[in-house]
């Protein structure tokens, strides 16, 4: 189970519950994008909400 587990987030990504939610609607359905919970509607991988957080900041 831990060799799928890792092929798994590495295809996926993780989730990180210490993050807010941001105020970035998904194109698609409206949800707002967040990787804290896999379930909930808007989530992104943890990986690439870092990469879109740091991008959105390096902007501003």
């Amino acid at each position: 189970l831990p060799s799928s587990l890792n092929g798994y987030r590495m295809n996926y990504g993780n989730e990180n519950s210490s993050l807010p939610i941001s105020s970035i609607p998904c194109y698609g359905c409206g949800a707002l994008l967040q990787c804290r919970q896999r379930s909930l509607p808007g989530f992104i991988p943890y990986e690439l909400f870092n990469k879109m957080s740091n991008k959105l900041k390096s902007q501003t």
